[in-house]
């Protein structure tokens, strides 16, 4: 299978942030939520969802790294358009627009 392309990089763009927003759960929330009310925060409280998303996005920074090393471009093409298309336009919403 041939790893440099886009969509390969895409779906690593949208599951690293996923893994990301579980660990930032078990580091700073673990305390204070449960699991489910932690993905509760991302409905009702829109300023912690934004802090908790953006944490999660710095997790985008593993492929990106490993995958620019590699030279593997168009792989990082599709890394960057999954952390800009439905993460930042998200988080955009959550702190501006809620």
């Amino acid at each position: 299978m041939k790893l440099n392309v886009p969509i390969i990089g895409y779906i690593l763009g949208l599951i690293f942030p996923l893994i990301g927003s579980i660990c930032i759960y078990y580091i700073l929330f673990r305390t204070a939520y449960s699991f489910d009310g932690y993905w509760k925060i991302f409905t009702s409280d829109y300023d912690r969802a934004a802090k908790a998303l953006t944490l999660s996005l710095l997790f985008n920074l593993i492929p990106f790294l490993y995958c620019n090393y590699k030279r593997y471009d168009q792989t990082v093409r599709g890394i960057v358009s999954a952390t800009i298309f439905p993460y930042f336009l998200l988080f955009l919403l959550y702190k501006f627009v809620f």
